[in-house]
């Protein structure tokens, strides 16, 4: 029995601003559709859930969970602020959305989705103590916190100001595409303008 294996398609990326090529990929949600077109079947990466359990993410797969993460983030966050035009015609982006998860596929989905979305990102490594995360929320000022069920105690012993205080909005149970068999928890903390 043979198995022919198809050939991976390299991405022709581009960092030059000048003389762009609409062929030339210059930005990750661009990579993204690309490989997912071109590659859908290639692994991306090996998600580890433990010693035995090994979750093989392709480039389709990858692109369909960071879609479906988009949608629920225009659709849960409402805090999200996608770019727009000033009347002058220039792009304007929000305040960052940060996100204090886990350093798994989830993560990186959450990344992709906000970047492909337009929306600045503030990632809250899990290694922050409860002060550097406060000195980071404070001069960042993100409108809105994803975080994992396991860093909601930091984020409260950081004891952001009570004008800064965050407020749990909402704990959502969602499956990211086909990625985890298990549904992956995540919940947002909202920051109130001062």
């Amino acid at each position: 029995m043979s198995s022919a294996r198809k050939l991976f398609h390299p991405a022709n990326i581009s960092l030059h601003v000048e003389d762009p090529d609409e062929r030339e990929i210059k930005t990750i949600p661009q990579l993204i559709e690309f490989n997912a077109r071109r590659n859908p079947d290639h692994i991306f990466c090996i998600q580890a859930r433990n010693q035995q359990d090994r979750i093989p993410v392709s480039h389709l797969q990858l692109k369909q969970a960071v879609l479906k993460c988009s949608g629920w983030l225009i659709a849960n966050v409402e805090k999200l602020t996608l770019p727009y035009a000033d009347t002058d015609g220039n792009i304007c982006r929000g305040p960052p959305v940060a996100l204090a998860m886990n350093s798994d596929i989830g993560l990186l989905v959450h990344l992709l989705s906000l970047l492909s979305l337009g929306v600045p990102v503030l990632l809250l490594s899990a290694r922050l103590n409860s002060s550097a995360m406060k000195h980071l929320v404070l001069e960042t000022s993100p409108e809105a916190i994803i975080g994992a069920p396991n860093r909601r105690t930091t984020m409260q012993e950081a004891r952001i100001p009570l004008e800064l205080q965050l407020r749990v909005v909402s704990l959502k149970i969602v499956k990211l595409a086909v990625l985890t068999p298990k549904p992956t928890r995540r919940y947002l903390c909202y920051l109130p303008k001062t």
